[in-house]
């Protein structure tokens, strides 16, 4: 066999994905989450916001971590009745654009990168906190998913995660 019949048949190539119909459920049940989340984070800051679903590929974990933003914050969370840890990651600006609306100091254009004082990590805290509750319950099972916030983790980019050993 060649070097070209061989590689045609290497199955490692690409990361396997998912089935059409675990898919379709995966994006079904994303969308749920996206809503309730965006109901979840209106009661929390003064102004209108939107939240949409963007294109989701199952295969694509290596692209998403090489466009963590940096500096950026993310919530380590564990989800289901085996936790598996997952990070939901935004930049800092987002983030500080999301803590001047909670203080009711909206911002009418990006603001300058920086630390968070301890009170806007506690309110950062809170914002995260709501996508556990939206994931769990946007379960569309009988039962809501297990999913805790394990910690808030300021540059994700320069941060590993590793599973729990419970």
């Amino acid at each position: 066999m060649s070097q070209t019949e061989a590689s045609a048949f290497n199955i490692f190539s690409q990361a396997p994905r998912l089935t059409s119909d675990a898919d379709a459920a995966l994006i079904a049940w994303q969308g749920t989450v996206t809503s309730r989340l965006q109901e979840n984070w209106q009661s929390l800051l003064g102004t209108d916001i939107g939240i949409s679903l963007g294109t989701t590929d199952s295969s694509a974990a290596i692209t998403a971590v090489n466009e963590l933003a940096d500096p950026g914050y993310a919530a380590r969370l564990q989800i289901g009745p085996e936790p598996f840890p997952s990070l939901f990651a935004f930049s800092s600006r987002r983030i500080l654009l999301l803590v001047n609306d909670m203080l009711g100091t909206p911002c009418e254009e990006w603001p300058e990168v920086r630390d968070l004082t301890t009170v806007e990590t506690s309110m950062v805290e809170l914002l995260l906190g709501e996508i556990t509750r939206a994931i769990s319950h946007a379960w569309p099972e009988i039962h809501p998913l297990e999913c805790e916030q394990d910690c808030v983790i300021a540059r994700p980019m320069r941060s590993r995660v590793f599973p729990l050993m419970r």
